[in-house]
């Protein structure tokens, strides 16, 4: 069964995150009680996130109250650090600057 809820905590659903050049974020994603567990996958525009910036993924087992193993569920919970970045590539006088794209997870 895939996840009946899947949020970035502490971020406004659809949210664009901006941030400004050498700050830093941390995002958490859940994907709650999923069957099997789910993989995360973080994206910045269309380019997966690899690397030392993912911190990796902790995986949950929800027991169903009634403690039947078939009902059983898992909790994802995958961590995610980005930092603002400036593009310095110019046009002219121009500066352009370069911030994430709105954050959203994708599960495979």
């Amino acid at each position: 069964a895939p996840p009946n809820l899947v949020e970035i905590i502490n971020q406004a659903p659809n949210s664009k995150l901006e941030l400004k050049e050498g700050e830093d974020v941390t995002l958490e994603c859940q994907a709650r009680n999923a069957k099997p567990a789910a993989r995360i996958v973080w994206y910045r525009g269309n380019v997966e996130i690899r690397g030392e910036r993912v911190s990796g993924e902790e995986v949950k087992e929800v027991e169903s109250p009634n403690g039947n193993p078939k009902l059983t569920r898992f909790t994802t919970i995958s961590r995610q650090g980005l930092e603002g970045e400036v593009d310095l590539a110019e046009e002219g006088t121009h500066r352009k600057e370069k911030y994430p794209p709105s954050v959203r997870p994708l599960l495979r």
